[in-house]
């Protein structure tokens, strides 16, 4: 990255951060889901761009994630429903949170890194996650 803005495209429906204890991280469903989730996450992104080593700036994130409309709502509830606001679970904080973590050592080396962060979470028919990352100097 070089000042400019790196977008990253993440074809996985947004999966919000597991709260687990080191133990559960290998039993519980829920969180080997998570843990598959976070290394497709860093997989895509290390395949995606030329990213080279983690960079140690500071940086600003746009994030949107896209959601999946629900099968069970009718073709025009679904309609209506593409690009508008998703309010329900997951919340906004923890799809950001599964996503950064993700990227630790990928694209930055740690997510304390990431000082600004514009956040969106719509409906679409094809969940997805749209990553911009920009470095401030």
């Amino acid at each position: 990255m070089n000042g400019q803005a790196s977008k990253f495209l993440f074809n996985v429906a947004p999966m919000g951060a597991v709260r687990t204890t080191q133990r559960q991280k290998w039993v519980d469903p829920s969180a080997k889901r998570y843990y598959a989730y976070k290394q497709a996450i860093a997989g895509s992104a290390a395949s995606q761009a030329s990213i080279g080593q983690p960079t140690p700036a500071a940086l600003a994130l746009k994030m949107v994630f896209v959601m999946p409309i629900p099968a069970s709502w009718s073709k025009r509830k679904r309609w209506d429903a593409l690009n508008k606001a998703h309010m329900t679970k997951p919340d906004l904080d923890n799809l950001i949170k599964g996503c950064t973590d993700a990227l630790n050592g990928v694209v930055w080396q740690d997510d304390k890194q990431i000082v600004s962060v514009e956040a969106t979470k719509v409906y679409g028919f094809e969940p997805r996650i749209e990553l911009y990352v920009t470095e401030i100097s």
